[in-house]
């Protein structure tokens, strides 16, 4: 298990599924919401594509959808921007 936070709430998370060196997946619950997320990991050419995947579930995740979806949408997209940064800095 472990905790990280994202926006007002505190997530607690377990990972769910490790194939390594392709799928990392895990579930976590704050505020109502639970979720699903996946980091999968393909080798090409030389260079690996990474594609991420979240779901939710729960009443709050269902009352703000719209919003709850933007916000996603970019968190996803910066935690990708963030990881290819680092990867290039390495």
């Amino acid at each position: 298990m472990f905790r990280w936070k994202a926006g007002p709430g505190t997530v607690t998370s377990t990972i769910q599924r490790v194939e390594p060196p392709r799928l990392i997946a895990w579930r976590g619950k704050t505020l109502g919401i639970k979720a699903i997320h996946f980091w999968q990991l393909e080798p090409r050419d030389g260079t690996t594509l990474v594609r991420t995947e979240e779901s939710y579930d729960g009443l709050v995740a269902r009352l703000l959808r719209g919003s709850l979806q933007k916000t996603l949408d970019s968190a996803l997209a910066d935690g990708l921007r963030y990881l290819k940064a680092e990867v290039e800095r390495r």
